[in-house]
């Protein structure tokens, strides 16, 4: 890197030109020799290429011609702005992608037809409060979040404490569908992702290479992954010591406040699977979806899936499709397992989220845990946060916002 200074026939420059990059620090001007840029292909990149970038592209040469005209008409009314501070006329594709890119992300729909645009609103000032104790993340803007809008949040992993510019570490706290979460970490007890349900006691539940043993010493204990999710798959392989118990042992679409969920248990003893909708924590008063029988019961290690897409659920025990059944009571919450009567071991868990989870202000923390982990005190995050009007594809700048964890 160079530092340089202009004459008086060029007094500014940016971006790449041959080999060479122009640039502004804090210092002043400066170049430096070109590099290809990182390119990760993480899930998240991939499913904005796919989803968002590659979806809108698309979408302009399907628009009628009048659709066109009116894109092209409209941005001729707008000025561009570029890393100089000059202005530049709009291209009416280029409208188009960015007010669709905005919208998609904030979890709107596509955009055809030229808006007619609004004073857009910003959240104000924003503050963020993290605790480890509680492992709460709770971010408070001071203008509410209107109707008809939607939010863009981007976070940091926690940083170290003397981190204070953490622009390049911010990323979408957009979950894109895949495996988010597997394995059960070690110890005593479960380590993130996971966090503690009802009746939680450590010592029920042990960790060691890689297999979660469960021994209950209460009638029903819960462990879940906060990331609140509509349509998802769990899979784990499991042993059962015997074949003379009943076992519940996965729950879905958990609702963390009030222990309502669908579960799934298999019942040696009596020959049948069930799947069923559950009200509460405790175990009593299950409502029975669906039973299917079942007599192939196994003590060797033997894959475990529960599926949820829609209003379907799905049991499938040693690659067969045991039990299904249809249900709509519960449209999103954690997934999770279940301590309850029985000991018995799972190893190689994962959870698949079948479709993206875009975050909320008021589900920060769970989207923020299943994405970076426990919060850990001393560590610092950044967070920065826009509304998106989903009509018009409209934001202000994003506000930002940066905090200690307690």
């Amino acid at each position: 890197m160079a530092i340089i200074t202009f004459g008086p026939t060029i007094t500014d420059a940016r971006n790449k030109c041959g080999g060479i990059v122009f640039s502004r620090t804090r210092g002043g001007a400066m170049i430096r020799t070109w590099l290809k840029p990182h390119n990760p292909q993480s899930a998240l990149q991939q499913w904005f290429r796919k989803s968002v970038t590659k979806v809108v592209g698309s979408g302009w040469p399907a628009l009628t011609e009048d659709q066109r005209l009116q894109w092209i008409t409209k941005a001729a009314t707008l000025r561009g702005r570029n890393t100089l501070g000059g202005t530049f006329p709009r291209a009416g594709q280029d409208l188009y992608q960015q007010r669709n890119c905005d919208a998609l992300i904030a979890g709107g729909s596509a955009i055809t037809s030229v808006p007619t645009d609004v004073t857009p609103v910003g959240p104000g000032t924003l503050t963020l409060a993290a605790s480890s104790s509680t492992q709460t993340l709770t971010l408070t803007p001071t203008t509410a979040l209107p109707g008809g809008y939607g939010v863009v949040i981007r976070a940091t992993k926690q940083m170290s404490p003397g981190i204070y510019n953490f622009t390049k570490w911010l990323r979408s706290l957009i979950l894109p569908s895949g495996v988010i979460a597997s394995g059960f970490g070690t110890g005593t007890a479960p380590v993130p992702p996971f966090t503690a349900g009802n009746n939680y006691t450590a010592a029920d539940w042990a960790v060691a290479a890689g297999t979660l043993t469960v021994t209950p010493s209460l009638p029903h204990e819960d462990i879940y992954v906060p990331a609140l999710l509509t349509d998802s798959t769990t899979n784990a392989t499991i042993t059962i010591p015997n074949a003379t118990d009943l076992y519940v042992v996965m729950s879905a679409r958990l609702n963390p406040s009030t222990g309502a969920a669908y579960v799934i248990l298999l019942n040696p003893a009596g020959n049948f699977w069930g799947i069923y909708y559950r009200p509460g924590w405790p175990e009593s008063g299950l409502a029975n979806i669906n039973v299917a029988s079942y007599s192939a019961w196994t003590t060797t290690p033997t894959t475990l899936q529960f599926n949820l897409t829609g209003t379907t659920l799905t049991a499938t025990y040693a690659g067969t499709s045991v039990c299904t059944g249809t249900d709509s009571t519960l449209t999103s919450g954690a997934t999770g397992l279940i301590a309850y009567a029985p000991s018995h071991s799972l190893q190689s868990w994962a959870l698949t989220n079948l479709a993206a989870v875009r975050p909320t202000i008021a589900g920060l923390t769970a989207t923020y845990l299943a994405k970076y982990g426990a919060l850990v005190p001393g560590k610092k995050i950044g967070l920065t946060l826009s509304y998106v009007n989903l009509t018009t594809g409209q934001q202000l700048e994003p506000q930002s916002v940066i905090t200690t964890i307690a």
